[in-house]
């Protein structure tokens, strides 16, 4: 830790006297966190104790006042390394960088320790501190008023009991902030951290039911959505949200972590009893529910955010069809959507947009308690254009299966697809849960293959053919259509005027567009790749030559739907 001497950029040489400051606790300043914290295990979802409850506690403390002068007020950065008696009083207080910890060891009650920051601009500022099993450590912060050179009180934590945390959470404005520690009784170690966000300070501070911030639903492509982003940003950072549901039904809830990070979502009924739940979708009721957010490792980060969603689920009907997306042209994603089935109904709907030109499969997953589940597809009419089942229309993927359905839409305007999913049997009088995407049915690929043979030519004309029979090729996607067609060999001796020339028997012969003699690229209709080829080249030379390791590559697309949905390497 380095010493500072003043976090302002300007010599202060004042001889002010701070005004008493008696280490007393104020109802309004109570901690907001306390260690005490369970998980009781429920049926269905774990329920936690609302870590803001912390009961109010009133130490009662007469410090020595805090008659010291503060004088030479730069508090710059300073390489000398604090001793324990360093930072005793405001004017040796250290300054504490966000994010470190700082620790010290209090022999004796009545002992303290200071430390200051600088804020620069409006912050979320937060402080955790841990105390030793023995040690009742109290935390205060002041804000130095830099008109009187003055400590103002800001806050305090001032939970009793030894071993136990303190910790504040407040948005602060711009200037010079004073934390001083304080053995109220016992001894022993204590670890203090302070943490900075700039980040989500529209909806701090709510870290409590009751700061909750208020988030709206509104319509996204037809369905009621809440839709949050932002910050965990310490280790114990907890963000509460206040949303009303417009009517009793499903709902998905998710949160989406920022990367290397593990948070959870929350759930409250009425703000009472709070429990933990996973991403899934939940039957919740009309009126105001509470949500929250909260790291489950106590990884954190005030700048990468997180996405918190609360979606109304709405596939009972054609009409109420849940919408999964738009496949276009600009779309190398894939689309995915769930769908549960209460206990009572049995069909589901999802609904979709593709644009001209697209081929897409439809992938329904299953699983064992999947057999006679059935999917349809509907054009926009709401005509039946398709149906497959499970086990009899499942492909096998590794240890899983799926139900695929094909989309082609051929036409020149973009068309709207339904999809319904039909519960098995087995599954009538239970919650049904199924997973839908969306997946780009064309894949592109490359390969290249050998002559056997040498062709030759003895004077100005044509060579001599050679030929290769790739219809049963194993390599080659069944279907494969290639979009480019190019040729190398090696002639010898090489010549002037060489155009290389391939047929796909029985048809036409092409020339090569460029004059090459090891290499030709071709301007032909798309076609299939697995037929027989033939190769030949022409030169105005009259010269005898020869080309030897020729070899004819193909860039092409196919259709999954024709490989069994798999990837054709």
């Amino acid at each position: 830790m380095k010493k500072a001497r003043t976090l302002l950029s300007i010599m202060l040489v004042l001889a002010l006297m701070m005004v008493n400051v008696n280490f007393t606790s104020a109802d309004s300043n109570i901690a907001e966190f306390s260690t005490e914290n369970t998980i009781i295990s429920l049926d269905d979802l774990e329920k936690i104790e609302d870590i803001n409850n912390v009961t109010n506690t009133n130490q009662e403390i007469n410090l020595l006042n805090l008659d010291n002068v503060i004088n030479d007020l730069e508090l710059s950065l300073d390489t000398e390394e604090p001793t324990a008696s360093d930072n005793t009083d405001p004017n040796n207080a250290y300054l504490i960088p966000p994010d470190t910890t700082v620790g010290d060891t209090f022999a004796a009650s009545g002992e303290q320790r200071w430390y200051a920051m600088e804020i620069t601009e409006r912050t979320k500022l937060s402080t955790i501190l841990l105390n030793d099993t023995p040690l009742d450590g109290d935390l205060y912060i002041f804000k130095l008023n830099e008109t009187t050179m003055q400590l103002e009180d800001y806050a305090t934590s001032l939970t009793t009991g030894t071993g136990v945390m303190e910790a504040t959470n407040n948005i602060v404005e711009a200037g010079i902030y004073y934390f001083a520690i304080y053995c109220y009784s016992g001894n022993g170690i204590f670890n203090f951290t302070v943490y900075t966000s700039t980040n989500d300070i529209d909806n701090e501070i709510n870290d409590s039911i009751e700061t909750a911030y208020e988030v709206t639903m509104s319509d996204v492509v037809d369905i009621q959505t809440a839709r949050v982003e932002a910050v965990i940003d310490n280790p114990i950072d907890y963000d509460y949200y206040k949303i009303t549901l417009p009517h009793d039904g499903l709902y998905q809830v998710m949160v989406f972590s920022p990367e290397g990070k593990e948070y959870q979502s929350l759930w409250s009924a009425d703000g009472t009893d709070i429990y933990t739940v996973d991403d899934g979708i939940y039957e919740l009721s009309q009126g105001v529910n509470y949500f929250g957010v909260r790291s489950l490792d106590g990884t954190y980060s005030n700048t990468d955010k997180y996405t918190f969603v609360v979606k109304e689920i709405k596939n009972h009907s054609f009409d109420e069809a849940s919408y999964i997306g738009e496949w276009n042209d600009y779309t190398y994603s894939l689309y995915s959507d769930s769908l549960i089935l209460a206990e009572k109904q049995n069909v589901g709907y999802f609904r979709f947009k593709v644009t001209p030109g697209h081929k897409l499969f439809i992938r329904i997953s299953c699983s064992l308690f999947d057999d006679g589940m059935k999917a349809y597809l509907f054009d926009s009419n709401r005509n039946a254009i398709a149906m497959a089942s499970n086990p009899d229309n499942a492909i096998e993927d590794g240890v899983l299966s799926f139900v695929p359905l094909d989309v082609n839409n051929t036409g020149g305007s973009t068309q709207t697809y339904y999809i319904a999913i039909v519960k098995p049997e087995a599954q009538q009088d239970k919650v049904y849960v199924q997973s839908v995407s969306l997946n780009d049915r064309i894949e592109t690929g490359s390969k290249t293959f050998n002559f056997s043979g040498t062709a030759s030519k003895s004077g100005s004309g044509h060579s001599s053919t050679l030929n290769i029979d790739l219809r049963n090729n194993s390599s080659i996607p069944i279907g494969a259509m290639f979009t480019d067609v190019e040729t190398n060999g090696d002639q010898y001796p090489s010549q002037g005027g060489v155009y290389h020339e391939v047929q796909a028997y029985p048809g036409m012969w092409h020339r090569s567009i460029v004059s090459s003699s090891d290499w030709g690229r071709f301007n032909i209709p798309s076609d299939y790749v697995a037929q027989i080829w033939y190769f030949r080249f022409y030169t105005w030379a009259t010269g005898s030559s020869t080309m030897s390791d020729v070899s004819i590559s193909f860039d092409y697309e196919y259709d999954l739907g024709l490989n069994g949905y798999k990837r054709v390497n």
